[in-house]
């Protein structure tokens, strides 16, 4: 999984480990 963020070249999300776009994110835990 780690090699995805780093390959997206965006931060992960704290809350779930997804990368976080410009625009924001969706977060599958905070919903």
């Amino acid at each position: 999984h780690s090699d995805d963020v780093v390959a997206a070249g965006r931060p992960p999300c704290i809350f779930c480990g997804h990368p976080i776009d410009l625009d924001g994110h969706a977060c599958p835990r905070m919903n």
